[in-house]
C-alpha cells in the first residue's frame, strides 16, 4: 500500500475490508446467521453469494473453530445466501428484460432508442 493508505489492488482492499470485518464481527450479536464450520464456510463463500445484493462473502473467525460467512457489502445484514449460478441467471434475464422494455418504450420515450447497428450508423455518417 502506497502512503496516502489506499489499496492498490484487489488483494489489499480485500485485506482492508476483513479487517474491517474482523471489527465488525465483535457486534455480532445483531447478525442472524449462524456460524459454520470450517468445510461449509468455505463451500459457502466458493459457491454463493448474498441473497440481498449478491455481493461476495467473506468469512469471519469465531470463538470455537466456526466461523460466521457475511457479505462484504451488507455485513451484519447478511440475511442469507443463494448461489452464483442463481445470481448469475437472474443478471443474464435482467439483461434481457433491460431490452425488452428498450425495445417496448420505444414509441413511448423517444429518448430511449437501441443501439444501432454498425451497418446502420456508418449509412448515418455517409459511408
Amino acid at each position: 500500500m502506497s502512503g496516502n493508505n489506499q489499496p492498490h489492488t484487489w488483494r489489499d482492499q480485500l485485506r482492508v475490508d476483513q479487517r474491517l470485518a474482523r471489527n465488525r464481527a465483535e457486534d455480532a450479536a445483531d447478525c442472524i446467521l449462524d456460524p459454520l464450520d470450517d468445510q461449509l464456510a468455505d463451500t459457502t463463500v466458493r459457491d454463493y453469494v448474498c441473497s440481498n445484493c449478491w455481493g461476495h462473502l467473506l468469512k469471519y473467525p469465531r470463538p470455537g473453530h466456526t466461523w460466521l460467512v457475511k457479505c462484504h457489502r451488507c455485513g451484519n445484514l447478511t440475511k442469507g445466501y443463494v448461489t452464483k449460478a442463481y445470481a448469475g441467471r437472474r443478471k443474464s434475464e435482467s439483461v434481457g428484460d433491460l431490452m425488452d422494455v428498450k425495445i417496448n418504450l420505444e414509441s413511448v420515450l423517444p429518448g430511449i432508442k437501441p443501439r444501432k447497428s454498425p451497418d446502420e450508423t456508418m449509412k448515418d455518417l455517409g459511408y
